[in-house]
Order: structure tokens, then C-alpha cells, then sequence
């Protein structure tokens, strides 16, 4: 497992949103089935601060699409089109 979602894992464990890790891992293994998620990208943002994106597979070909235009992986693509998303928003 990824020590960044080792530590967000333990955040909201420490949080109290969860009692254990092994409880918010199973709570999100039955929501991403349940969502139809297909990939978790664990977004680093400014001081630290970490958090899991989820994308569905109907936003996934869009990124596929993207990545393969910009000849960039999907985990860059899908930084560049979260953080363009942010922008647009401020």
C-alpha cells in the first residue's frame, strides 16, 4: 500500500471517522463497487495535504482520451484536469 494513503488512512482514523484502517478500507472497497469507481489517484496538494480522488469508468475514457492527446500518463492527466477544474472554479 502507498505510505500517502497509509497516512491519509490513519488521518481519518486519528479523526475519528473511522475506528481502524482495516474499517475504512472496507467501507471504501463496498462504496467503490457499489459507485462503479474504476481508479483512486491520491491527490497531493500545497503542506501536505492528501486526498484520494475517485473516478468513475464513465470519466475514465475522457481521461484516457486527454492523457493519450498530451502524451502523458493517466495519473498526470488526471492531476492536470483536477487542478485545471480548480482553477476554472476560483
Amino acid at each position: 500500500m502507498d505510505t500517502d494513503l497509509i497516512e491519509w488512512l490513519d488521518k481519518v482514523v486519528n479523526e475519528k471517522v473511522f475506528s481502524s484502517r482495516s474499517h475504512a478500507l472496507e467501507f471504501f472497497v463496498k462504496q467503490f463497487s457499489s459507485l462503479g469507481i474504476k481508479k483512486i489517484v491520491l491527490m497531493l496538494w500545497s503542506q501536505g495535504e492528501a486526498e484520494p480522488v475517485f473516478i468513475s469508468s464513465s470519466d475514465i475514457q475522457a481521461v484516457d482520451s486527454f492523457a493519450k492527446a498530451n502524451k502523458i500518463s493517466r495519473d498526470e492527466a488526471v492531476q492536470v484536469l483536477i487542478r485545471k477544474g480548480i482553477e476554472d472554479e476560483a
